[in-house]
């Protein structure tokens, strides 16, 4: 089996790295303080975001915060960590 040489053009395993911006994601704490007011959760059943009714704040093991509700949609329970 031939192996090709490296030439002096061919970089060999460089990678090139971008530097200055920073990306900002789409959180769930980001798209909180858009949405002051409505609090929204995945709801499996309806496959889509939905309004949480009768929310309740609860704490988990690990001592994270999230909320505990029914879909507005269909009845189902929805969990959403904060």
């Amino acid at each position: 089996m031939d192996v090709p040489k490296m030439n002096a053009n061919m970089e060999g395993g460089k990678r090139k790295t971008v530097k200055g911006k920073k990306r900002v994601r789409k959180t769930a704490k980001n798209q909180n303080k858009s949405n002051k007011g409505k609090l929204q959760a995945y709801c499996v059943k309806c496959r889509n975001k939905v309004d949480i009714q009768k929310g309740k704040q609860v704490t988990m093991k690990n001592k994270r915060k999230a909320m505990k509700g029914v879909c507005a949609k269909c009845g189902t329970k929805v969990f959403r960590i904060m």
